[in-house]
Parts: C-alpha cells; sequence; structure tokens
C-alpha cells in the first residue's frame, strides 16, 4: 500500500499540477462558444490539442525515466515504487484526456451522462481492481488501474460523440504529431539508456 500511494502521488503529481490549473482556465473558453454548435466543437477540438501536447509527453516521461527517478527522490529503500510510476504515469496522461470530455460536457450543460457514467463506472472499477488484486498482487492492481482509465477514456469518446457530434477521428485528428514525437522521446530515452550502461555508469 505504501509503495502503491508514493509511487501514485508521483507519477500523477506532474500532469496533476500542470493539467487541472489549465482545464480549469479551458472550461470558461469552450463555455463561451456553447452558444454555436461548430464554434463550440472547434474551441473544444483545440483545447484537447494542448491537453494531449502536454499530457502524453509528462505522463509518458515519467514513465521511461522511473528507474532513475526514485533513487533520486525517494532513496534505494522504495525502488519498488518504480513499477508503480511507469504504470501509473500512463494512467496518469490518459485520465487527463479524459477529463477534458467532462469539461466539455459540463460546458454544454450535460451532465446526466456524466452521472451515468460514474454508475456504469461501478460495474467494472471493483471487479477489475478485485481480480488484479487476487491474481496479480501489486502488479495486477497497476493493470487494472491502466485498464480501467483507458476503458473509461473510451466511454467518453463515446458520450462526446453521441451528446456533442464530435467523431473519435475528428477530436484527435489535429493531435497526432504529439504520439508520434512521445514515440521519438521514448526511442531516444531506450537508446540513451541503452549508452549509458554499456560506458559502466551503472544506469541501466
Amino acid at each position: 500500500v505504501g509503495l502503491l500511494h508514493v509511487g501514485a502521488e508521483i507519477a500523477q503529481m506532474a500532469t496533476t499540477e500542470t493539467l487541472t490549473p489549465l482545464r480549469r482556465v479551458l472550461m470558461p473558453a469552450v463555455a463561451l462558444e456553447s452558444d454555436d454548435a461548430a464554434s463550440h466543437r472547434e474551441a473544444f477540438r483545440e483545447a484537447m490539442e494542448v491537453i494531449i501536447g502536454l499530457a502524453l509527453p509528462i505522463g509518458f516521461g515519467i514513465s521511461l525515466v522511473a528507474e532513475l527517478l526514485v533513487p533520486v527522490l525517494l532513496g534505494a529503500q522504495w525502488l519498488g515504487a518504480i513499477e508503480v510510476i511507469r504504470y501509473v504515469g500512463v494512467a496518469g496522461a490518459v485520465t487527463a484526456i479524459s477529463a477534458m470530455g467532462d469539461t466539455m460536457l459540463i460546458s454544454a450543460a450535460k451532465t446526466r451522462p456524466l452521472f451515468q457514467r460514474e454508475l456504469l463506472k461501478l460495474a467494472y472499477l471493483l471487479p477489475a481492481f478485485w481480480l488484479g488484486i487476487v491474481y496479480g498482487g501489486l502488479s495486477g492492481v497497476l493493470i487494472a488501474w491502466l485498464g480501467v482509465t483507458v476503458v473509461a477514456l473510451l466511454i467518453n469518446i463515446r458520450m462526446i460523440r453521441r451528446h456533442i457530434g464530435i467523431a473519435a477521428g475528428e477530436l484527435f485528428g489535429g493531435a497526432w504529431r504529439t504520439p508520434l514525437a512521445v514515440f521519438g522521446m521514448a526511442v531516444c530515452v531506450w537508446v540513451g539508456k541503452a549508452s549509458l550502461a554499456a560506458l559502466g555508469n551503472g544506469l541501466g
């Protein structure tokens, strides 16, 4: 429990501290366009591009350097938190993107779907974590955590398409550069760590 708590706090800190205030700023900007459906969708699409452009590099970046980050921040006694940060860093990025969907629905005064989604979440969240604990221990909980966040994102995308009229292709089409950049970042980190290990500095 301690490893999960500490690792999750570190993994989510960057996305939470950076993106939550930004989302609060973006919400009224998106809401101002709610009277015009086309402008409302365009404002949301642009806001989503901003969130994706920050969430993916931050979340995946923390995940990629977890084994270097933990010894520096916490010390050798917390090395077990590395696995937590790897999973929760990615989950935090997915959650930040998904939460922007909540902002869109609230700005359009469509809160009922959000309530229905939270009820639906009970049907898969508790069983997922229970199965994770029983069959995988800490690793199982982390896999369940990541899986639940992905399911929540898919549900949000479906709600946005149904109630706002924005398809997934339209919503994420303009943000295609970010996944490519994150992939490039990941390759550079992996190559860098392998090179350092080959030099014998013990960081690999």
